[in-house]
């Protein structure tokens, strides 16, 4: 087990001043006596190959008046001692500060078993494991700590010390610089979807873009209760804004451009990058007044099969910058720029999307194809003002030797599925496509079973009617989403949580659940919680917090505007990840938002139907009826009993951290100095 310890001295000093050296030294018992070798860039030899190695990176941030060389000599002990329990090596130390790595060879020099832990799990446990140590000392130490995982490579100095390096080194150390408290694990969004035995660890969502962190008292579903029991998106391609220039134009051809951005519209931006950059519509001036046109072509790209059955090609789904994936269920189509005609696109889709070589597309544009086109004028709401011309072409093109080896990449002659990259150029995402029988149109639900098993979902287990209710939620309700995560298939809910708040004789209390009683019968097992409700995929957290209150207490918009409080400082986003007991095999990441909700006036005579001023118990009844009588909603009275608690016997980890976050050298939640290994 490498060590630690390098407090430096003299010739040190230096080295000490810029944080620039990074060393490797061997374990010692006694004080911090190590000596770290000057480096000079020029002194400097570049190991050829490095290792994939996952890394922490400590910061304490102490007061100042705390900092007493036994004080820092315990803690390098204490991170040591967590450190052993993971096989992690200390290859750089301070006094206040240090970098622990975690690799295979070293799991493999130490005879640790790391199981079906990732290098990810390891790391992220061990900062965890530090933070807990840290938390449970007295008085506490506070620490900032980073994790990231990548290449790091090795220095060795003509001194003969050797000092490491890397993007991984770099971004543990920014990612612990910019902790959002003290005792939390940060880590990249990157570094999360490589997380195996612990990705299910409930991760809050920084205000650093794309980072996450970790509570230190932070549990697997196993061993903390999981949250559990819950269970048309088009590309754009951000960066450009409208320009002035084309701001005044609008404006001189009597277009009111206040109304962009309100309600259905798109912004002005949008119109400018549809126009201007992504040239899928022009303008054309009509007496005095602009026309938008958009002219596009709809192709059918035939072939014939082995069975003798003409095969037409599908545009299946599209993956969005933002993984979020779209079906789409298709014929592919292409737009048309301002003075090209349609075999311009046509030609551009197969060398772009398709990348078909020069000659095969010759051939195929050659044929005496069958075109017929439909023009139609409309308003479009998306555009308020402006009139728009659409003109859309259909088009057949029949491939006459699938058995070229160049048409392989589009799965000829064998008809099978294929990828196509993004062009974010053209604003074109990662598509999916195959070949179906011309003629064969599928259901959304029958379109969503062949998602499914294409990404090794076997449907065959599910219950009755699953699929039917999953393909409900992403295309009908919206209330879920799928996305690819790490390559693989995920379905994402949002779920808005609102903790209603109220002083009852000088003591908070807070709502929770009590029980309920639904389609007839009373739910067994009932989890009392704060009011809770699953949000649309697109539903801003504000307005599922309005949504909440009033679906499940019954007040309106304007009683809570005159009633509650919304604390918006309060609002907190978790993600949990949990495999979906009614859709085995898919993996599900509940989107937690948190926002804490109080009553203005408990005396006031109208918040008597919730309990108040006494606090006492009191039953929401309503009705829950289905839009969609033919689908697989269900109809019938629900009634919820609600109680006041006092905030100070809140006893489920979660609910206490939300309240009372780890204060900067707290030591609140932790009892014990001991800590544990979950693998």
């Amino acid at each position: 087990m490498g060590g630690v310890h390098c407090l430096s001295r003299g010739d040190c000093d230096r080295a000490e001043a810029n944080d620039a050296v990074r060393c490797q030294c061997k374990t010692a018992r006694g004080p911090l006596t190590s000596h770290c070798p000057v480096m000079y860039e020029e002194e400097v030899q570049l190991e050829a190959d490095g290792e994939e190695c996952s890394c922490l990176y400590w910061s304490l941030v102490d007061d100042a008046k705390l900092l007493k060389a036994e004080r820092l000599l315990a803690l390098h002990d204490g991170i040591l001692d967590c450190a052993k329990l993971v096989a992690a090596r200390m290859v750089e130390a301070a006094a206040t500060h240090g970098l622990l790595v975690c690799s295979a060879s070293i799991a493999k020099e130490e005879h640790f078993d790391r199981g079906h832990m990732s290098l990810e799990d390891i790391i992220v446990r061990l900062g965890q494991l530090i933070c807990r140590w840290a938390i449970s000392q007295e008085p506490p130490y506070a620490l900032h700590i980073g994790v990231h995982s990548g290449i790091v490579r090795k220095l060795v100095l003509r001194s003969g010390g050797e000092a490491v390096y890397g993007e991984a080194v770099s971004e543990a150390k920014r990612l612990a610089d910019l902790a959002p408290q003290d005792s939390c694990v940060q880590i990249l969004k990157s570094t999360k979807d490589k997380l195996n035995v612990l990705e299910r660890l409930p991760f809050t969502c920084s205000r650093v873009n794309d980072c996450y962190y970790l509570e230190p008292s932070a549990e697997l579903p196993e061993e903390a209760p999981p949250s559990a029991g819950y269970e048309s998106l088009s590309p754009t391609s951000g960066g450009k804004h409208c320009t002035a220039e084309f701001r005044q134009m609008l404006v001189d051809h009597g277009i009111d451009i206040s109304k962009f951005g309100k309600g259905q519209a798109k912004t002005l931006d949008e119109l400018y990058r549809n126009v201007e950059v992504e040239k899928k519509s022009y303008f054309v001036k009509k007496n005095d007044s602009l026309e938008r046109r958009m002219e596009l072509v709809n192709i059918s790209l035939t072939v014939t099969g082995q069975d003798g059955h003409d095969m037409e090609l599908r545009l299946n789904c599209e993956v969005l910058k933002d993984s979020t994936l779209v079906r789409r269920n298709q014929r592919p189509s292409s737009f048309i720029e301002e003075g090209s005609g349609w075999k311009s696109a046509v030609d551009a889709f197969f060398a772009s999307r398709l990348g078909l070589p020069a000659e095969i597309r010759q051939e195929l544009l050659a044929q005496d194809n069958v075109v017929t086109d439909k023009v139609e004028r409309i308003k479009s709401m998306f555009f308020p003002g402006v009139e728009t011309m659409y003109t859309t072409y259909d088009t057949c093109i029949h491939i006459p030797d699938p058995t070229r080896p160049s048409l392989r990449a589009i799965g000829l002659p064998d008809m099978t599925s294929f990828d196509t990259e993004a062009i974010p150029v053209a604003n074109l995402p990662k598509a999916n496509w195959s070949w179906r029988r011309r003629g064969e149109e599928l259901s959304n639900e029958e379109a969503l079973e062949r998602l499914l098993q294409e990404h090794g979902i076997d449907t065959n287990d599910y219950p009755p009617g699953a699929t039917a209710e999953l393909c409900d939620e992403l295309y009908e309700s919206r209330y879920a989403t799928l996305n690819i995560r790490a390559g693989h298939l995920v379905r994402n809910i949002q779920i808005i949580k609102v903790w209603l708040c109220a002083t009852i004789l000088s003591v908070d209390y807070v709502l929770r659940s009590k029980g309920k009683m639904q389609f007839g019968k009373r739910e067994r097992n009932h989890k009392e919680g704060p009011v809770t409700m699953r949000m649309r995929s697109d539903q801003d957290w504000k307005a599922a917090a309005l949504a909440c209150l009033y679906g499940k207490l019954g007040m309106d918009e304007a009683f809570v505007k005159s009633h509650l409080v919304i604390v918006d400082s309060s609002y907190r986003l978790d993600e949990e990840v949990e495999y979906s007991r009614s859709y085995p095999g898919l993996k599900t990441v509940y989107n937690i938002h948190t926002v804490k909700c109080r009553v203005k006036d408990v005396d006031n005579p109208e918040m008597s139907f919730i309990g108040l001023p006494e606090g006492n118990d009191f039953a929401v009844t309503r009705v829950r009826q289905s839009l969609r009588p033919s689908k697989t909603g269900r109809e019938g009275v629900v009634s919820t009993l609600w109680f006041w608690k006092p905030r100070n016997q809140l006893t489920e980890t979660g609910d206490l951290l939300y309240f009372q976050p780890w204060p900067r050298g707290g030591t609140r939640g932790c009892e014990s100095s001991e800590v544990h290994l979950c693998v």
